[in-house]
């Protein structure tokens, strides 16, 4: 199996996001948490933009993946529409055990229970520092991270032998830079 594992864009500032929260919970007299929850931060105008030049390289090194699943998280389920266009046949799914607070190993058993074909590549779309836990785990055994994925970068760890912790293998990891 192959695992290609993608941070997403470039997302608004927290402290932008926060701002623009308030004046529109002040607009519509309503609770400012209303708007101000951080899982509904998206990505920014720039971050589009560089996201669909990464996804064209992507695409190019990762043909017809078997499936997409991202973070229920905004900006994560927009860098995977960015990504779904550029695999025009493929389908996206939000999955809980992709937010930032999960353990890499809830990821693993939702993996698991998708019964797929051995040769099978999943593309995934979460956020730091889940992700680079998540390949850290998957290569070494360890949560501590061994890599950083850059807004908008990305890795491929492929697996001989079934997937599960430290027995992944890091094909190669790219900046957002080296992909656009």
């Amino acid at each position: 199996m192959r695992l290609l594992v993608v941070r997403h864009g470039i997302a608004m500032e927290r402290e932008e996001f926060q701002l623009d929260a308030r004046k529109k919970a002040k607009e519509k007299g309503v609770d400012p948490e209303i708007f101000a929850n951080d899982e509904l931060r998206p990505l920014t105008g720039d971050g589009v933009r560089r996201m669909r030049k990464n996804a064209q390289s992507l695409a190019k090194l990762v043909t017809e993946p078997d499936l997409l699943v991202t973070s229920p998280l905004v900006r994560a389920i927009q860098t995977a529409e960015v990504l779904q266009a550029a695999w025009v046949h493929l389908e996206a799914a939000s999955i809980d055990e992709l937010k930032p607070e999960r353990a890499s190993a809830d990821f693993l058993s939702w993996l698991n229970a998708q019964k797929l074909k051995p040769d099978a590549t999943v593309v995934i779309v979460g956020h730091e520092p889940h992700l680079s836990s998540l390949v850290s785990w998957f290569l070494g055994g360890t949560s501590r991270p061994m890599i950083e994925l850059k807004k908008g970068g990305a890795c491929l760890v492929e697996f001989k032998a079934g997937v599960d912790k430290g027995r992944g293998r890091l094909s190669w990891l790219a900046t957002p830079k080296m992909l656009r």
